[in-house]
């Protein structure tokens, strides 16, 4: 993601569907596999981290009961993470869906069209995709999840509610 953020134009793929096409595979691995050999680009540490399997890794990972404790336990992980190690050494990543289940129109046998979450409470009570993790350089990582395990319970405390 690094890697692609600083290579493509407006750190994102085009949206218009002639310029998106054309940016295939090949043009990015060439672009990684260049910035590999050249120790003055600017993306040369990017490129490393992928062509010799240095990504990030995982650190921390959304927990039921650690969100139970603190909504935002990923946030907290990262936070306190980002002072003990550097944010240059971390990465945090969170998606939450929009929704919850699908309504589409379903054709009945007596010819009439419904709702599918009218017609089922499995799809009317789907429940909403979270995930949220925090990554980790694999120089630090050792000494990361060393820290995290004997600090996890004072970092995902309780949030207090100002009233």
């Amino acid at each position: 993601m690094d890697f692609l953020k600083a290579y493509l134009p407006g750190q994102a793929f085009a949206t218009d569907v002639d310029s998106h096409l054309r940016m295939t595979d090949h043009e990015v691995l060439s672009a990684i596999l260049e910035a590999d050999r050249n120790p003055d680009s600017p993306l040369h540490r990017e490129a490393q981290r992928i062509t010799r399997r240095e990504h990030f890794r995982c650190l921390y990972e959304r927990n039921p009961e650690d969100v139970q404790v603190n909504p935002e336990a990923g946030k907290a992980v990262f936070g306190a993470a980002a002072v003990e190690f550097g944010k240059e050494n971390l990465r945090y990543d969170q998606y939450t869906q929009k929704g919850g289940g699908s309504d589409f129109p379903v054709l009945t046998d007596d010819d009439r069209i419904c709702s599918s979450i009218a017609l089922s409470t499995v799809l009317a009570n789907v429940p909403v995709v979270a995930i949220e993790y925090v990554f980790v350089d694999p120089s630090v990582r050792a000494r990361a999840e060393k820290w995290l395990k004997s600090h996890r319970s004072d970092i995902i405390r309780p949030v207090r509610r100002e009233e």
